[in-house]
């Protein structure tokens, strides 16, 4: 499998009104849910926050280090991809993280996820080779 780091200055990420009333924080259990892992695997990370949208159907963990956010666990039910609903997510989640003080944000993101980051203003930095059970 091959996963693209990408990283991003949070000061170009699109900023629309209500982009902060586009997510709220939920357990971390939801998060975990949707994207088909253990609840425990998010409880208790450091300086994590999880995002869902309104109605549950995208989900993100934000983990802050220092003035770099990292996204993780994005996540979007099969019945509402390509509805923006990630896009909404990931930048209502990430204009609260540059409210608190973020300055940055990092991810790795997937072929699937890739143009969805780009245009929020994320760059490449290289391209991770992984090997994953089947």
């Amino acid at each position: 499998m091959t996963t693209w780091p990408m990283t991003s200055r949070l000061e170009t990420l699109p900023d629309a009104p209500g982009d902060r009333d586009a997510v709220r924080e939920v357990p971390p259990r939801v998060v975990a849910e949707l994207n088909g892992v253990a609840a425990d695997l998010l409880d208790g990370v450091p300086g994590s926050r999880t995002f869902a949208t309104p109605d549950g159907a995208a989900v993100a963990l934000l983990v802050v280090a220092g003035d770099d956010v990292n996204v993780s666990f994005v996540a979007t039910r099969p019945s509402a991809r390509r509805q923006g609903r990630a896009t909404a997510l990931v930048v209502g989640a990430l204009a609260r993280a540059r409210d608190d003080g973020a300055r940055t944000a990092s991810l790795q993101s997937t072929d699937a996820g890739r143009g969805l980051y780009g245009r929020l203003g994320f760059t490449v930095l290289g391209r991770w080779r992984e090997w994953v059970p089947a």
